[in-house]
């Protein structure tokens, strides 16, 4: 028997603020989560609204249950971002001769506040978290920050990588083998997720975006990005869009404005579009985020990344 397309096991949902990835990204991951394929939903969006989308209480700061065989998390960049500068600070300390440690530490408190460094700490996050999450689940689905920041996080592991890898290179042999040690299981958690990203066999990136020329022109901007990045998107999503027999002017209006927005958008992406009517009330809850994600599987969202289950 045939059974609907899967997600393959790690999709990405980016785009524009405000065109719904979060609950395209809680949809599908409501939809692929079963006793077999234990789901964890990441946000990686400083906005979080994960708890909002669920309409479930309470803090996901840690890996949190949300539903049967689905878990949900929200990184916190400011957070994370602490975490990961602590633990540079830590491993300079190791390295530095005590004369110049109170200057390590002084460049550490200036690194909080460089371009950079919270994505640099988001992705060591990310890369960990990735590394690790198939020991305890078969789908990991990552609801991400407006395009910019995204683009930045998914050019980072190999940066950062080529970075680690010249540092181990020049110094290992002075620094402490325990900080040697840590530094290669950081540079291959930044490895794994290089490769991660690389195969479209587990990897899948969606752009969700609104039929108005702003969103589409960005959406248009971010597939090009991603295609230098050698990261293909696996579809689009085209959400909100006003159904042609919807009654009254505004309705029609509306329609035939996102119509003539569209035009050939579609044929230039060169990958699925998915034209996902408008859901008013906007989905809130298990249910309902369920019912949108099995109508995107239908819909052919991951049809063309083979991951189909006979």
């Amino acid at each position: 028997m045939l059974l609907k397309p899967q997600a393959p096991p790690v999709c990405f949902f980016g785009g524009k603020g405000g065109v719904g990835k979060t609950t395209c990204a809680a949809a599908i991951a409501a939809a692929v989560a079963a006793p077999a394929a234990r789901t964890l939903l990441v946000s990686t969006d400083p906005a979080h609204s994960l708890r909002d989308v669920l309409a479930i209480p309470g803090e996901l700061s840690a890996p949190t249950p949300v539903a049967p065989a689905l878990d949900a998390l929200e990184l916190d960049p400011q957070l994370v971002k602490q975490r990961y500068l602590d633990d540079v600070r830590r491993t300079l300390e190791r390295i530095a001769p005590p004369r110049l440690l109170a200057e390590v530490r002084r460049q550490v408190a200036l690194a909080a506040a460089a371009p950079g460094t919270t994505e640099a700490a988001l992705t060591e996050a990310l890369a960990r978290l990735l590394t690790e999450a198939p020991a305890r689940y078969r789908q990991v689905v990552i609801d991400t920050a407006p395009t910019g920041h995204t683009l930045q996080l998914l050019q980072a592991p190999a940066a950062m990588q080529a970075w680690m890898d010249a540092l181990l290179a020049r110094r290992s042999e002075a620094i402490d083998p325990e900080v040697v040690a840590r530094l290669h299981r950081r540079r291959g958690y930044l490895q794994a997720m290089a490769a991660l990203l690389g195969d479209p066999a587990r990897t899948a990136f969606v752009l969700v975006t609104l039929a108005e020329p702003m969103a589409l022109a960005e959406t248009a901007r971010a597939r090009e990005a991603l295609n230098r990045l050698g990261l293909a998107p696996a579809a689009i999503v085209v959400n909100r869009l006003t159904p042609a027999d919807a009654a009254g002017g505004w309705a029609s209006a509306q329609h035939a404005a996102q119509a003539a927005a569209l035009g050939t958008f579609g044929q230039e992406m060169a990958c699925p579009i998915i034209r996902q009517v408008a859901c008013l009330p906007r989905p809130h809850g298990i249910e309902a985020l369920r019912a949108v994600g099995e109508g995107l599987l239908e819909a052919g969202l991951f049809a063309a990344t083979g991951n189909g289950i006979a």
